[in-house]
């Protein structure tokens, strides 16, 4: 089986007008961030997960140890 899918002119139109709300959001969001700001966010949440992700027992083990 094959299933042709296309995008209709108003799917197109409705693709161009939540791309610019996002965009509008996203600027309304970061207004007074700076690029270094959200650089420095990235990496912290970056640790972070690779923190959470290096957690091979649970928090409580090393207590009873």
């Amino acid at each position: 089986r094959i299933h042709i899918v296309e995008l209709t002119q108003a799917g197109d139109q409705l693709f161009l007008t939540l791309r610019g709300a996002a965009m509008a959001f996203d600027q309304r969001l970061r207004a007074g961030i700076s690029d270094e700001d959200v650089a420095g966010l990235r990496d912290v949440l970056a640790r972070l997960a690779g923190n959470a992700g290096a957690a091979r027992s649970p928090p409580w083990a090393e207590l009873a140890g």
